[in-house]
């Protein structure tokens, strides 16, 4: 558990840093950081949001199938872990495809001249 954490750890640090850096230069005026930084906050909200709530419905189709779609006692663990295992699946799925697009995508970016 702590080495999935760790590894956890150094991902997000590897990735928000530059990624933030990236967004945040991306404004070519004055003025545009603070629209660049409200966008990537409201994204990074909404897609967190989103995102548990498509995985923990995920979690619950299939606890319920297990238990025969009726919920009348508490799962035990062995009806949980499947459920929970079917939505970190597809949580990995999506972030498979995100990676794949991302590799995909250029960044273009301009040079202003002295007299701008």
């Amino acid at each position: 558990m702590v080495e999935a954490l760790t590894i956890y750890g150094f991902a997000i640090g590897l990735f928000i840093p530059p990624n933030t850096s990236l967004i945040l230069g991306s404004g070519s005026r004055e003025g545009e950081g603070g629209v660049a930084s409200s966008v990537m906050m409201t994204l990074r909200n909404v897609g967190a949001m989103l995102g548990v709530a498509v995985v923990g419905t995920i979690a619950v189709q299939v606890i319920l199938g297990i238990m025969g779609g009726h919920y009348v006692q508490a799962p035990t663990p062995d009806q949980l872990a499947p459920g929970f295992h079917a939505a970190f699946l597809a949580g990995m799925v999506v972030c498979l495809i995100v990676a794949g697009i991302s590799v995909f995508i250029s960044e273009k970016r301009e040079r202003s001249g002295a007299g701008d």
